[in-house]
């Protein structure tokens, strides 16, 4: 039912958009020859207009995820530690994104000695305005970002790949 509804959002939305265009058509000169480019910058922005949050958080995200996203070694050799899984923050908001974009620490620490085994962050972001006016969504997903989240490695995989148990 919420797919309709989308479908719907965005068919008048394109209607509204189509409305609009013919009345910018109409003030641009038809000898100009920038017309059909005026016209076309018109449309694609009217279009992306209800999720230019997501697409610029999109990049936010990216970024975040490029720069920091990333697997933080604290031994040589964690094979065979056994560890204990602690994070903070989890699911904190970042300030001055253009979506809402959760951060998360994760670290392993060898129970024995207390050393730093593995650390990484996590970032998942969540829909923009557009979708969360809507509520159409559980939990908000973006629409146009492909994969909301990013991180290190997955949290359920990580301590088998580097072969240390966690014992929480």
């Amino acid at each position: 039912m919420s797919g309709i509804l989308l479908l719907a959002v965005i068919g008048i939305w394109i209607a509204i958009v189509v409305k609009l265009k013919r009345l910018v058509a109409q003030r641009i000169p038809p000898a100009a020859p920038w017309r059909r480019a005026a016209i076309v910058a018109f449309v694609l922005t009217m279009v992306a207009l209800p999720v230019a949050d997501e697409i610029v958080g999109g990049i936010q995200l990216w970024s975040l995820c490029r720069e920091r996203a990333v697997l933080k070694l604290g031994v040589k050799n964690p094979a065979g530690r056994v560890t204990r899984y602690s994070g903070e923050p989890i699911d904190e908001p970042l300030a001055g994104t253009a979506i809402p974009i959760l951060h998360s620490h994760i670290e392993y620490h060898d129970v024995a000695t207390g050393e730093l085994v593995a650390a990484y962050e996590r970032y998942v972001a969540k829909g923009g305005l557009f979708i969360r006016t809507l509520g159409i969504s559980q939990r908000n997903s973006p629409l146009v970002i492909g994969s909301p989240s990013c991180s290190a490695e997955h949290d359920v995989t990580l301590p088998s790949q580097l072969k240390f148990r966690v014992i929480n």
